[in-house]
């Protein structure tokens, strides 16, 4: 048989005989411009900025990767760079921890100010770095994927001095107001039974505008022992106005397809139905 035949020669290569024998052209996306590239990176910087000038003051690396939702490297290039613009200052800490803090010229940047400290070095209390990072960790969380609004830190409310037991924090959804608690370690029973009467003494009727606490979130990782203290020392009445969620503590970089932190119960306390 001549290659002029028309009938078909089983021995052609595929080359010859496939219907779409070459590889479809892969897709380029167009490079971005110098000026976008300029513009994001003052997008992320802003980002960290205004998390840390919010009265968080420091916070870590693992934490920033969550604020860009970047991978580690990329993180850690923002970062460096922040420092050497002196946007930020760095110091590490007893056990190796290293922290990130907004500077003066920081706070410059995004107007804040006198609203907020800038970080003073040498001045940070390592056994206090533990619940800081996670009460970072829940306002994460919260705001991403709760809607959590007008987060406002304990540090500020300990200088307002609105509160005799000063919460950990206090944010606002549809309207109520939501006392963050971080009880890594379970008060004395004492002190449980203060804390827990100086809140449910200021729970007003859930619809008086001035009632200044609508409900209190414990996040504990030790979920049977502080229900059990708010069932001894909290009035009947009051008790569906707490609520305690698990917390892991370990602190993890921002992973695309990460799971949510907290417990799906937590979407019961955001919409009550009481």
């Amino acid at each position: 048989m001549s290659l002029n035949d028309d009938e078909t020669n089983d021995n052609k290569p595929a080359i010859f005989t496939d219907a779409q024998p070459l590889a479809p052209k892969k897709y380029i996306p167009a490079k971005s411009s110098h000026q976008d590239i300029k513009k994001r990176i003052q997008e992320k910087k802003t980002l960290a900025l205004d998390f840390m000038g919010s009265g968080e003051v420091w916070t870590t690396m693992k934490m920033v990767s969550h604020i860009l939702e970047l991978g580690v490297r990329q993180t850690q290039a923002t970062l460096s760079h922040m420092v050497r613009d002196n946007l930020l200052k760095t110091e590490s800490l007893a056990g190796g921890l290293r922290i990130y803090g907004i500077s003066p010229l920081g706070l410059a940047n995004i107007n804040a100010t006198g609203t907020c400290p800038a970080l003073s070095l040498g001045k940070t209390i390592p056994r206090t770095t533990d619940h800081h990072l996670v009460i970072q960790k829940i306002r994460l969380e919260l705001e991403k994927h709760y809607q959590a609004e007008n987060w406002v830190t304990g540090k500020t409310l300990y200088k307002n001095k609105l509160f005799k037991s000063v919460p950990d924090a206090l944010f606002t959804h549809r309207g109520r107001i939501f006392a963050v608690e971080g009880e890594l370690n379970v008060k004395s029973r004492q002190r449980m039974k203060e804390v827990l009467k100086n809140y449910y003494t200021n729970f007003f009727d859930l619809n008086d505008p001035l009632c200044p606490i609508h409900y209190v979130i414990y996040f504990t990782p030790h979920v049977g022992a502080v229900r059990d203290l708010i069932n001894e020392f909290v009035p009947i009445e009051f008790r569906r106005r707490f609520r305690v969620i698990h917390i892991d503590t370990e602190i993890q970089s921002y992973r695309k397809e990460e799971r949510h932190y907290l417990d799906t119960d937590l979407h019961c306390l955001l919409f009550p139905t009481m």
